[in-house]
């Protein structure tokens, strides 16, 4: 059993553990208004309700914060697709290519084994860092050698934000350098929950620690813009966390395939990563156009779906991504693209689909590190 669901099952209370995971998931905070699914108003109060006072009896972590976010994120996604099933969006450059499986989107309840995954390559924080104008929470950081993700709040001191205007969500900026100084954050992508005065986000970037460093000191910049227009991000605290140990935490396979991606001709499929957040792969595209100007594309990553050996369809989400032209005018692509509403466990994926094609993966594949 999940160490959680023995904490929350050792609460004094008339619900078990998974009881309350899934209450915790059906629950919509009441200011939420980004989301396109609505539960009736009756219902979310009921349940808001039982969520704040299990909260308050157990004083939620930042493990126990994620697990709430996983269960609301899936059932809302899950929502989503049964209602644009087969009107799914086909990607640019990717179109004609792309078959949705069966099953992608479906809900699916956390499990003991995602559970442990979780606990595994988080790292609460619960860490406020105050300036004249806005207020910034850390709440905690997950990492688990591919992806590195800050579970954060920012507020609005003046009591209201303006959510239209993108420069009020990017009022901090995180720095790490390595131990010759080489900055290691880049590339800050994600989304996240909004208030009347702050944004519950939960941010993300592609990164692999040095093997050399076990912990890692975290400067917090503010968003500063002075009279030219020049904006910086001058430090305003830090914080310094232990880097858990995720060696065993994924796999790398050699593809070795071809696959006809964006209606040009085949590309060539080769090594592919899975890490509990996410995949990383590497494959060598061919463009539907002639003599393509890497200038002037923009190269979006393919659709990926794992399917787990239990039959969960689990779609890859956004990310980050490097490119370049080789010799023979195809592009060199990799990758990193996230999940960040499930957890993956590498030793239990059955197959993964790129595009329209379907790899069965198995252990001939694996390439040893």
């Amino acid at each position: 059993m999940s160490i959680y669901k023995e904490y929350f099952d050792e609460m004094q209370s008339s619900l078990n553990g998974e009881e309350i995971l899934a209450a915790a998931g059906t629950a919509l905070p009441q200011k939420r208004i980004n989301k396109a699914v609505v539960i009736p108003i009756a219902i979310a109060v009921v349940v808001s309700v039982l969520v704040v006072s299990v909260g308050a009896a157990c004083s939620w972590d930042f493990k126990s914060l994620l697990v709430s976010d996983y269960s609301r994120e899936r059932r809302e996604y899950a929502k989503i697709n049964e209602d644009w099933a087969g009107k799914e969006y086909e990607p640019f450059m990717y179109e004609g290519t792309v078959t949705y499986p069966e099953g992608v989107g479906k809900y699916h309840e956390m499990t003991d084994r995602e559970l442990e995954l979780l606990d595994m390559i988080t790292i609460p924080v619960e860490k406020t860092f105050e300036a004249e104008d806005y207020t910034l929470i850390v709440h905690g950081i997950l990492y688990d050698g591919y992806n590195l993700m800050i579970k954060q709040t920012v507020i609005d001191n003046s009591g209201f934000m303006d959510h239209f205007n993108a420069n009020s969500h990017h009022q901090f900026n995180y720095f790490c350098p390595d131990k010759d100084g080489n900055e290691l954050f880049t590339g800050w992508c994600g989304g996240g929950d909004w208030e009347p005065d702050r944004i519950h986000d939960l941010i993300s970037t592609d990164l692999t620690f040095p093997e050399d460093m076990k912990t890692a000191t975290i400067t917090v910049g503010k968003q500063y813009t002075d009279s030219t227009g020049f904006t910086s991000y001058p430090s305003i605290g830090e914080l310094t966390v232990e880097i858990p140990d995720v060696s065993g935490l994924h796999r790398t396979y050699y593809l070795d395939k071809t696959a006809v991606l964006g209606g040009y001709k085949e590309s060539d499929l080769k090594n592919f990563t899975i890490s509990p957040t996410g995949v990383l792969i590497e494959f060598d595209y061919n463009l539907y156009k002639d003599l393509p100007d890497i200038d002037k594309t923009h190269l979006p990553p393919p659709p990926i779906f794992l399917t787990m050996n239990d039959g969960t369809v689990i779609a890859m989400t956004g990310g980050h991504g490097f490119y370049k032209v080789n010799e023979d005018g195809t592009f060199y692509c990799s990758w990193q693209l996230k999940q960040e509403f499930y957890m993956i466990d590498p030793f239990d994926v059955e197959s993964v689909q790129i595009g329209e094609y379907t790899v069965e993966l198995d252990d001939s594949m694996i390439i040893e590190e």
